[in-house]
């Protein structure tokens, strides 16, 4: 969720140059982690959600 925060601030243009540059790597690059997280929640839940859908419309 901090990732998420922090990527959110960069986009708008919100972030406080005087706050020193976090030490973790999600939060260095935190547009990054963002998308990789939106990734790979979509490769888990699609071929799931396909093979639900191919069941109910089978029936």
């Amino acid at each position: 969720m901090s990732a998420v925060t922090q990527a959110a601030r960069e986009l708008f243009g919100n972030t406080n140059p005087a706050v020193p540059q976090p030490d973790a790597w999600p939060l260095r690059h935190p547009v990054v982690t963002s998308l990789a997280w939106v990734v790979v929640l979509l490769v888990l839940s699609v071929p799931l959600a396909v093979n639900r859908y191919k069941k109910a419309a089978s029936r």
